[in-house]
């Protein structure tokens, strides 16, 4: 048998939210738009029918940043899942009973005394793991549903920048969950309850319960929708207050864990069963394959099914390892499609295995894990051994290459066996990545293809002398898909100089931002100048930046006191381009006369017009060229570029969401303006060789007409 967790988060990014522990989510729709995950909990009644309670318990010491005296944050806590638990649907109460071990019983359970999962790990003959025996070999003995606060080492948790993290451990054959927990990052924000805590209205201050009410949709087996007014929509913020469910929720709760029908004489659908003889015609009773007729591991479901259509809304018809045909938790008919993404919306298994990471918000999974160094590799959590009770196998949910090991922090993910495991997953690139590069015999780096990451297309162009190369931008077409930014162009194709071509030269683009005369022309995605000029880059102390010049072919054709001067590349091209006449000397060399000086995304400003995006942002004290991003899976920022040409990467960009919008924002806070002094050129766009007036060697980034399609490596 195998389980394994899923993890799903509420995360700040600065003043602003945004989940990146899945970053498959569900567009809104016209109605009630929910995201049913897979995994949920089959409730066992009583002898009088009514659901025994799902129980979890507390930390008592509550946050530490500012320490709430008395219990109000654990009520806090409490209070929203209690909203969850009061709503009835049309028919009846929910089938599914969720209950604080403490303050929902008289003289029930202490609150939980550490600050951990609560779980119990053993050897397969007893004893203690890692001690006693290896610990890839340790099983499950018991779990609990803890929650609770953390107020150090969040790191080896999640990103810092994650508010809160609810992991669910569940049978991905059946999605029977078997224990959920909930983590607070008590070490970056400060949380509050009522009037209790931190100062509402700080950028670190949180409210417990509207984060809570959130984080148990997560833990009823819900993802993300994009609905602003949904508890499960994705981005929030700390000054924001939300405890009350929207009709998104509701629907979605009574559809999962609908009302125990009155007919039903012993099992209802979806609750936990034996046998196939406890539930109603048209169920049967689905286990994890192999799972003997005492194992309390089976619910009730809907079997056998032939397509989706046969399952109804907020299910999905499914192959169990059994060989049963059943209908499973998912998004059918529930209001939206699932966003593109590197989630396998069926199974929740993330695509992106084996992917280069430093952060786990750059992986689907949200996990990111490192081995002696900053670099690790995206990967997904997992269960090595047995449920409680001994049941099952020493299986998990990890793919072929990959097996599952815990961690120091009592975690276990999915590991390659051999480093060339990973090599061999295909991995998605993301913004500016290279993608594609055309074979060259002399180079064993040549003549392969990557594919771009979601939202984004893989687009071909020649910087060099041997063959052409693709970087991933984002994706555009000419109806549903248009460019976000204003500020940018959908290019579907390029003309032999590199200017963009429009949508009667195909059918998909790139979205790209148009360089006029004088501007820079570094990264991939700003590489195309306006028709009639082209990209080039000289070694001079003063000409610190590839810049767009005017093609030419005589003097006649250029402007005012400019003229025409001929080049000639590395590789023997010829070209002429508009030079300004009365800059031209030994020093500077060929300029154009219309240099422009506006900055890119991440430069420091101080007015809108000063931003080729013209957007300057300001946020936290500081003032930042920005554009337009997508909040969920961060795309439309570059990744980890030398924002200013002063030969050092700045530290990439984040994604905030601001007044609804998302907005790139320099995670090392703005850099200042380009300068003077030389410096190499950008990744993919070569330099020029000398510089005497008359034998200027230069190099030219032109972007091929064509896209890349799926090449494979010859070698």
């Amino acid at each position: 048998m195998r389980a394994w967790t899923a993890a799903a988060a509420l995360t700040l990014t600065a003043a602003s939210a945004a989940a990146q522990i899945d970053n498959s989510a569900l567009e809104c729709g016209s109605g009630p738009t929910f995201y049913p995950r897979g995994d949920h909990w089959p409730n066992e009644p009583d002898a009088n029918k009514d659901p025994t309670p799902i129980t979890y318990r507390q930390q008592r010491d509550g946050p530490s940043s500012p320490a709430i005296a008395g219990d109000s944050d654990l009520t806090a806590v409490h209070d929203a899942m209690a909203t969850w638990m009061n709503h009835q649907c049309a028919t009846g109460w929910p089938n599914i009973l969720v209950l604080d071990a403490n303050l929902d019983f008289t003289g029930g359970e202490p609150h939980y005394a550490t600050r951990d999962r609560g779980d119990t790990w053993v050897c397969p003959q007893g004893g203690v793991c890692g001690d006693d025996c290896d610990s890839d070999t340790c099983n499950l003995q018991a779990a609990q549903n803890i929650i609770y606060f953390v107020p150090s080492a969040w790191s080896t948790i999640a990103d810092r920048y994650t508010v809160a993290l609810t992991t669910n451990l569940f049978i991905p054959d059946t999605g029977f969950v078997v224990t959920a927990d909930m983590e607070f990052n008590d070490e970056h924000f400060d949380w509050r309850a009522g009037t209790a805590g931190c100062t509402a209205g700080a950028a670190t201050c949180f409210d417990i319960r509207s984060v809570a009410l959130h984080e148990f949709g997560h833990f009823l087996g819900l993802n993300h929708v994009m609905c602003a007014d949904a508890v499960m929509f994705p981005e929030g913020s700390g000054t924001s207050v939300r405890h009350t469910l929207s009709v998104h929720e509701t629907t979605a709760l009574c559809t999962i864990y609908p009302p125990r029908s009155a007919a039903a004489t012993n099992r209802d659908t979806m609750e936990q069963c034996d046998s196939d003889s406890q539930c109603p015609a048209g169920r049967l009773c689905i286990k994890p394959a192999g799972h003997s007729a005492s194992s309390p591991w089976g619910w009730c479901a809907v079997s056998p099914c032939t397509s989706d259509a046969g399952c109804g809304t907020g299910f999905k018809c499914v192959t169990a390892d059994n060989g049963r045909r059943f209908c499973k938790p998912g998004p059918n008919g529930t209001g939206g499609a699932v966003t593109t993404g590197t989630v396998d919306p069926g199974t929740g298994t993330a695509l992106d295995l084996c992917s280069p990471c430093t952060a786990g918000a750059q992986c689907s999974s949200g996990v990111c894990v490192a081995e002696g160094g900053p670099t690790g590799v995206c990967t997904q959590l997992c269960v090595g051994g047995s449920l409680p009770g001994g049941e099952g196998g020493t299986g998990a949910s990890c793919p072929s290459g990959m097996e599952c090991i815990p961690t120091d922090q009592s975690w276990s993910v999915c590991w390659p066996n051999a480093g060339s495991s990973c090599g061999a997953v295909d991995y998605r690139g993301v913004l500016n990545e290279v993608c594609f590069r055309d074979n060259n015999p002399s180079t064993e780096d040549d003549d392969w293809f990557k594919p771009c990451g979601p939202e984004l297309l893989c687009f071909g162009f020649k910087p060099r002398c041997e063959g052409k190369e693709g970087r991933c931008v984002k994706y555009c077409n000419a109806t549903g898909s248009r460019c976000p930014d204003g500020n940018m162009s959908c290019c579907f194709g390029v003309d032999d100089n590199g200017s963009c071509l429009g949508s009667a030269a195909g059918t998909h683009g790139g979205c790209f931002d148009i360089r006029r005369v004088g501007e820079t022309c570094v990264g991939g995605e700003q590489s195309i100048c306006e028709a009639g000029a082209g990209c080039f880059y000289f070694v001079d102390a003063s000409v610190p930046l590839s810049r767009c010049y005017p093609l030419c072919t005589t003097s006649g054709t250029c402007e005012g006191s400019d003229v025409c001067v001929g080049f000639q590349d590395q590789c023997q091209n010829q070209f002429a381009l508009c030079c300004d006449g009365d800059a031209w000397n030994d020093e500077e060399g060929c300029v154009p006369s219309d240099e422009i000086a506006y900055y890119d995304v991440g430069v420091m400003c101080r007015r809108n017009e000063e931003c080729d995006s013209n957007l300057c942002l300001s946020f936290e004290g500081e003032s930042a060229c920005s554009r337009w991003c997508n909040p969920v899976t961060g795309v439309g920022c570059p990744g980890d570029i030398d924002v200013n040409a002063d030969g050092v990467a700045d530290g990439g960009f984040r994604c905030l969401l601001i007044s609804g919008e998302g907005r790139c924002w320099p995670r090392n806070g703005p850099v200042e303006p380009p300068g003077g002094g030389a410096v190499p050129p950008p990744d993919g766009c070569c330099s020029a060789m000398s510089a005497r007036p008359g034998d200027w060697l230069l190099s030219v980034l032109l972007f091929a007409p064509v896209l890349v399609g799926r090449w494979r490596r010859r070698r």
